[in-house]
């Protein structure tokens, strides 16, 4: 049987200094502070069934942890999830005031979680399933690439409050493990919070489906109205079904259950959504894929996609995710 810790007989923990727990880890009803400066190692499960605990310090996690009670984070505390394959999850919220991917192997996202500050991927990529990551205004994700975003495989969102307006932002999203599908948004009007997901498939089918980038983004704003948006979609060539051309592709937006084309020339890098003659009064989500055209020549001649942009790593410890010139050019 596995070795656990069961928190039952004690009122409180005050944890003031480095502690290492090398079993099990189960809170049932105590209350559990980590103070600042303080680290707490703990390499079995972590289960928050009943208890609470404040992390006001650094939390190393090397297994799942579990919260189905209450855990809140302090300005500056921290979270590290440095084992291998790791699921974060329960049924109560998880606000981490700054995340760190890293370890040797995926972290499997369960439940609902919030980060205030930063989301900062080391290694590795999360996969989120039927939960949303929200960021707070305030809070970031750091050092994305092919190689560390968030794949997102169920209904869960990737959700940023407060999106800035007038500003290319950057959504690490893909649908599967072995791809990148970045969203870059840049928006006018009201502020809102925009949630985006990418899901692997044609949803509703188009009727043509080999003539697509085999994915459907969706694009979610929580104030429907007063926004104008322009988007930039990234995928990789595995992702083009037989009949794609890059020269002629255009982005479709589902209304109401049928596919139509934005306006745009065929081909560019980038085109508008959510103006308000293109979607229904009270749409809340732009449902996009990207296919080939209804032309009968191509409108652009480039259809390469070097390699140094999709190998692209960000190095900055100091600068949350951003795109660049050379990320907006891949982003086709």
């Amino acid at each position: 049987m596995k070795k656990h810790l069961l928190l039952l007989k004690i009122l409180f923990i005050l944890i003031c200094f480095p502690v290492v727990i090398n079993a099990q880890f189960v809170n049932k009803g105590r209350d559990i502070f980590v103070q600042v400066d303080a680290q707490m190692y703990i390499k079995g499960d972590i289960s928050n069934d009943t208890g609470y605990i404040l992390n006001n310090g650094l939390i190393v996690m090397i297994d799942a942890f579990l919260n189905h009670s209450v855990f809140e984070s302090g300005p500056d505390s921290y979270v590290k999830l440095e084992g291998d394959t790791q699921e974060v999850g329960g049924s109560k919220l998880i606000p981490f005031w700054n995340l760190y991917i890293a370890g040797t192997n995926h972290k499997y996202f369960t439940g609902p979680t919030q980060v205030n500050d930063s989301l900062k991927f080391v290694a590795n990529k999360i996969v989120l399933s039927d939960s949303n990551i929200t960021l707070t205004p305030t809070g970031e994700i750091y050092h994305p690439s092919p190689a560390k975003h968030i794949v997102t495989i169920g209904e869960g969102y990737l959700v940023k409050k407060v999106v800035p307006l007038n500003t290319p932002y950057l959504f690490p999203v893909s649908d599967t493990l072995n791809t990148y599908k970045p969203v870059i948004l840049t928006y006018s009007g009201n502020i809102d919070t925009i949630s985006v997901r990418c899901n692997i498939g044609i949803h509703p089918t188009t009727g043509a489906d080999t003539t697509t980038v085999y994915s459907t983004y969706y694009i979610h704003e929580s104030n429907p109205g007063g926004t104008e948006a322009r988007v930039d979609l990234g995928w990789n060539t595995q992702d083009e079904q037989p009949a794609f051309n890059n020269s002629w592709a255009m982005m479709w937006q589902n209304i109401n259950g049928v596919w139509h084309p934005l306006s745009g020339t065929p081909g560019a890098m980038r085109q508008s959504i959510a103006r308000p003659r293109s979607r229904p009064s009270g749409a809340k989500v732009w449902k996009v894929l990207v296919t080939r055209s209804c032309r009968s020549k191509p409108m652009c001649s480039s259809t390469t996609r070097p390699a140094s942009i999709l190998d692209r790593s960000s190095t900055s410890d100091t600068s949350p995710a951003r795109p660049s010139a050379a990320l907006t050019r891949w982003c086709r």
